[in-house]
């Protein structure tokens, strides 16, 4: 893969696209934009780049979904409409929490800010039975 066809895909998934999209698109292979993305962290550091740029169109998604008040241009009306959004919505939640664990995902840190906790030790100390 050329620089020129990284630069292409990078582009296309900024855009919003997948990477197996975008290298289909481009007539390219996945295997190869790896290889290309391993070598340097330059590359790397792009396509981490595209990709945080990709999970913030989702989340725009997701806002849109929501906020989507003019009328509806499908066969489908009344619930029908509103299961298929919660449908959309949920799926790119998940989608996003797997994509950006670190910003979109259920898990909240609250205690170590994000630094290593070491193992805590705890003892339990049962009470005696009376005699």
């Amino acid at each position: 893969m050329k620089i020129e066809q990284f630069n292409e895909v990078i582009k296309l998934i900024d855009s919003g696209l997948s990477l197996r999209k975008a290298c289909e698109t481009l007539g390219c292979y996945r295997r190869d934009f790896h290889k290309l993305v391993n070598n340097s962290k330059e590359l790397n550091d792009q396509y981490t780049h595209a990709r945080e740029g990709r999970s913030e169109l989702l989340f725009e998604q997701i806002l849109e979904i929501a906020n989507h008040t003019e009328e509806d241009h499908t066969p489908f009306t009344g619930s029908n409409v509103i299961q298929r959004d919660r449908l959309r919505v949920d799926s790119i939640k998940w989608v996003l929490s797997k994509m950006a664990p670190h910003k979109y995902g259920d898990k909240i840190d609250v205690v170590s800010d994000g630094k290593k906790i070491e193992s805590i030790s705890v003892q339990i100390i049962r009470p005696k039975e009376s005699e």
